[in-house]
């Protein structure tokens, strides 16, 4: 069992993932550098099975770094079985590649395209309207849930393993990242429009309330194009007035 206090650090550690980033591997450097403490632990007293574990993560690693910490405590998972001969090395190789590019796309749609840009996009308007206080506490808050999400699916796929991976199945992260995406389309709008039209706080609730039932229609086929031809639209009324 690793220590509380030594996975704390492994946490730490999962922010300079990029720190070395090279093109044959990408971040690989950065992972071993991540995974080195905990390597060392189950390891230490056997120097040869310490060199062969640091040789199973340089081959090619890359995902989103959001997700790091889920894959480094999945990977804790398993090096602790392997350790303790639970498990043979040929179960991670199983499983490791299509981890981590699966959660690579996703990572890209759901924290990339969804979460950051409505983060960002809010924080906008709040400054836009001159509420200074509420954007300073918009990007504390937020900043504060995603870190403790980070930490907390490191623990859970340190305890959990593969079940944790059937767990993140049922969040349906794919199409939650279609949805933020559209309301990330209308809070742009919005900015627009509250940088230009002269309807005060009421005209903005409406529009914030036509973005949001139109987010939640737009998903696909027609009723994407739709939304889109009534983003351009309101984008141009806005500017023009």
């Amino acid at each position: 069992m690793i220590p509380r206090r030594l996975l704390l650090r492994i946490f730490l550690r999962t922010y300079l993932v990029g720190a070395v980033y090279t093109m044959r591997g990408f971040q690989n450097v950065g992972l071993v550098f991540i995974l080195h403490p905990a390597l060392e632990h189950l390891y230490g007293h056997d120097p040869a099975a310490l060199q062969r574990a640091r040789h199973r993560y340089l081959g090619l690693y890359h995902t989103h770094p959001s997700w790091t910490p889920a894959l480094v405590g999945l990977f804790l998972f398993f090096e602790e079985r392997i350790a303790q001969g639970v498990l043979a090395p040929q179960a991670l190789a199983a499983v490791r590649p299509t981890v981590i590019f699966t959660l690579s796309g996703l990572g890209d749609a759901f924290f990339g395209g969804g979460v950051l840009t409505v983060w960002a996009v809010v924080h906008c308007w709040l400054l836009v309207c001159g509420w200074w206080g509420w954007a300073l506490g918009w990007m504390i808050v937020v900043a504060s849930v995603f870190q403790g999400f980070k930490y907390r699916t490191f623990l859970r796929a340190y305890a959990e393993g593969l079940v944790f991976l059937q767990g993140l199945k049922r969040w349906d992260l794919i199409n939650w990242a279609r949805r933020l995406k559209v309301i990330g389309a209308m809070g742009l709008a919005l900015v627009a429009t509250t940088v230009a039209a002269p309807g005060g706080l009421w005209a903005m609730l409406a529009t914030g309330v036509v973005a949001g039932g139109g987010a939640l229609v737009a998903t696909r086929g027609l009723w994407r194009l739709a939304f889109v031809l009534a983003v351009s639209g309101v984008w141009f009324l806005g500017f023009a007035r």
